[in-house]
């Protein structure tokens, strides 16, 4: 969260415990592929990653190619992620994060959520009902069709074809849960 803060429950959330960052940019979030390796994502003034191989007990910064306020984290598995952010910027690392690719999404609006089921297969969504799909690694992104006028907050996928988005409308208050059965 803000202030650099993230913090760890080894409970069932019962009790927390504050983890030190050396961060004080807040984040957006937090992804963990294992139980060690994990990779935290913000930056209210540029660019922030952050990685830890030790269960958060200790953070090292990731240097990204671009400086644009990064928003989501996915990875399929220690070495292979993906972040993006503002200006629909979207990089790939496969050799967990001692490097980062810039991939062209296409898209100009902020991306808030990226989620990939494999290697290959990813969603990526954000403001102005923008859903964006890859089928071969994030190299190309197609446009996927939104049902309501939303500004997305997360994703989720079970299957290629299986997920939800999650958001809240452009113009008002209500909030959407949105549903796909056909990738």
């Amino acid at each position: 969260g803000e202030g650099g803060k993230i913090i760890k429950s080894t409970d069932g959330g019962l009790t927390w415990t504050t983890l030190t960052t050396g961060s004080i940019s807040g984040f957006t979030s937090v992804f963990f592929p294992s139980l060690d390796t994990g990779y935290a994502v913000g930056g209210n003034d540029g660019c922030i990653i952050l990685k830890t191989t030790n269960g958060g007990n200790n953070w090292n910064f990731l240097s990204v190619p671009y400086s644009t306020n990064l928003r989501t984290v996915n990875f399929i598995n220690s070495n292979t992620g993906i972040v993006a952010g503002y200006e629909g910027k979207v990089f790939k690392t496969t050799d967990g994060g001692s490097t980062f690719t810039s991939l062209t999404s296409g898209f100009t609006y902020s991306l808030y959520t990226a989620k990939f089921i494999d290697s290959e297969t990813g969603w990526a969504a954000g403001n102005y009902a923008t859903i964006v799909k890859t089928t071969n690694g994030g190299n190309n992104w197609t446009n996927q069709v939104s049902p309501v006028n939303v500004h997305f907050n997360n994703l989720f996928f079970i299957s290629e074809l299986t997920g939800w988005g999650i958001g809240k409308n452009i113009v008002g208050d209500t909030s959407w849960l949105i549903k796909t059965t056909n990738s």
